[in-house]
C-alpha cells in the first residue's frame, strides 16, 4: 500500500515521505527517535522523528491519507478503560486486533514494543469491549439495591453478559 504523503496529526505531527510503500503483511514503524529505537530495541528502519508529543493524561492521534481525509482517529485517556503503561523502555500501547475499534481503550493492551512485527498482544478472537461502567447509588448503604450498567460490544455480536460481584461487609 502506498502511504506516501499520509500524515499523523493531533498531539504529534509527521508526514510520511513520498513513495513510501508498506508491502503485503508488512509494517511501517514511525519513531520519535529512530536512533534510540535502534539502540534499545535493535530495530533499524524506523521513519521519524515526529514533532510534538503525547500528553500522559490523554491526547488525540489522527492518521490522514494524502488527500488529508481521516483514515483512523484515536482519542486516548489516562486510566480505565485505557491500559496503564510506563515510560520507555517500558510497555507501549498495542492494538489487540486490527478489526477492533482503535478508539476504544478496551481494544488496547500494554506490552513491550515489537517494532516491525505483530503486536505481542495480538488476539485472533479478542474479548468483548467493556466500557462506560457505572453503578448507582455511588455510595450504597447496607440493604440498598445497586444498579450496575455497562456498555459491552463485540465485532461478532454479544449473546449475553453476566456480572460477577463481591459483597463487602462494613
Amino acid at each position: 500500500m502506498n502511504v506516501g504523503g499520509w500524515s499523523l496529526t493531533g498531539g504529534l505531527s509527521y508526514s510520511i515521505p513520498p513513495g513510501t510503500v508498506i508491502p503485503p503483511c508488512g509494517y511501517l514503524v514511525l519513531a520519535e527517535n529512530p536512533a534510540h529505537l535502534a539502540t534499545y530495541l535493535n530495530y533499524n528502519g524506523a521513519l521519524g522523528p515526529w514533532s510534538g508529543g503525547l500528553r500522559n493524561e490523554g491526547d488525540e492521534v489522527v492518521l490522514r491519507d494524502a488527500a488529508l481525509a481521516v483514515v483512523d482517529r484515536i482519542n486516548y485517556e489516562q486510566g480505565f478503560p485505557w491500559p496503564t503503561v510506563g515510560d520507555f523502555p517500558g510497555p507501549s500501547l498495542q492494538l489487540t486486533n486490527p478489526a477492533l475499534d482503535s478508539d476504544l481503550g478496551a481494544s488496547w493492551r500494554g506490552a513491550q514494543p515489537t517494532p516491525g512485527a505483530d503486536n505481542s498482544t495480538l488476539q485472533s478472537l479478542p474479548p468483548p469491549a467493556i466500557r462506560q461502567v457505572d453503578h448507582s447509588p455511588l455510595a450504597p448503604v447496607s440493604g440498598q439495591p445497586v444498579t450496575i450498567t455497562a456498555k459491552v460490544t463485540d465485532p461478532d455480536g454479544v449473546a449475553g453478559v453476566w456480572l460477577e460481584y463481591q459483597i463487602v461487609e462494613p
